[in-house]
């Protein structure tokens, strides 16, 4: 395998500099691909320090530092000719072993921001080409919660509902609402998604629930939503019940199905979920992460701003009287 590649590698080269049809462009991408190069050194040191992949064996562990190298190689040399397409098409195949490899929970998680980083450079080397990256389905996006909530933006209706907040038990990290007995109505918005460079979307959402109350867990996706009342926007509610039912007073993690996002090709979405509980409810609710599949180029995304503040609660009936 790694003869094959190095032999591919110097066929790229040699035959890039004889093509007079690639044109070279000098370090478009500098900044991206030097902090891509920490975070692949990085790596490579907690590998050959054994501070992470200890449950992998040592056939898994030489994989890995082989895709880090070809990682390593590919975007050095689209660094230096953006228009190769060749290599585009190798760094994508590459990106997708790594996001395929069988990794523990910690341990995807010690690599998702490096994984993050290929997959925005690869994408921008492939909107340079215009490529479509051959309209291979692969992961446009994924994002887990990592020591905070932030980007995702957290609201509730009224001052006396829980709201979501960030948390963590062993490997999992999340973001989490919950009403022992408490009245709630609390929303947590995504950044604004843009789908117009990707086709095909299917969001999954791996969560975790206690004694769910499905009706009151809602996924909604919305086009309109501009950062005040969520309730004056426009929502559309997405699936998240599972097929099966799951056992009281027990912690279950679940992926949803894939959801068909086709209808939202081409335009700017939101996603939010709400939890709702009355008094009589105990229930929790994790979200782990969310992962937009389908062909294309990587999804971007912008901050959204959220200026919604709840309304100040009703005074008790015999205020009056207390006074």
């Amino acid at each position: 395998m790694k003869n094959n590649f190095l032999i591919l590698m110097i066929l790229v080269f040699f035959n890039s500099c004889s093509d007079g049809g690639v044109e070279t462009i000098s370090k478009p991408l500098g900044p991206e691909v030097s902090a891509l190069h920490a975070d692949i050194n990085q790596l490579e040191v907690g590998l050959a320090d054994s501070l992470f992949m200890t449950n992998s064996t040592k056939d898994e562990v030489a994989l890995i530092k082989t895709y880090l190298t070809q990682a390593r190689i590919l975007t050095t040399r689209l660094n230096s000719i953006p228009n190769d397409g060749m290599a585009a098409k190798e760094l994508f195949l590459v990106l997708k072993k790594i996001e395929g490899f069988p990794f523990s929970a910690r341990d995807e998680g010690l690599f998702e921001n490096m994984v993050f980083r290929l997959r925005i450079t690869l994408s921008k080397f492939a909107d340079i080409q215009n490529l479509d990256l051959a309209g291979i389905e692969w992961s446009l996006l994924k994002f887990g919660f990592q020591g905070k909530l932030s980007p995702f933006k957290a609201i509730k209706l009224f001052n006396e509902s829980p709201i979501w907040q960030y948390g963590t038990f062993k490997a999992d990290t999340y973001a989490k609402a919950e009403s022992r007995g408490v009245k709630a109505n609390a929303w947590l918005f995504s950044p604004i998604y843009d789908l117009k460079g990707s086709k095909k979307h299917q969001l999954l959402v791996k969560h975790i629930v206690r004694n769910p109350e499905w009706e009151n867990f809602k996924l909604k996706i919305s086009t309109d939503y501009d950062g005040a009342d969520p309730e004056a926007a426009t929502w559309t509610e997405l699936v998240v019940k599972p097929s099966r039912g799951v056992s009281p007073n027990q912690w279950t993690t679940l992926v949803t199905n894939p959801i068909d996002l086709s209808a939202y090709t081409g335009k700017k979405v939101i996603f939010a979920f709400q939890f709702l509980a009355t008094e009589k409810s105990n229930s929790v609710w994790e979200i782990l992460n969310l992962e937009i599949k389908g062909t294309g180029n990587s999804i971007s995304s912008e901050e959204l701003q959220v200026t919604y503040e709840p309304a100040p609660s009703d005074p008790p009936a015999n205020e009056e009287e207390n006074n």
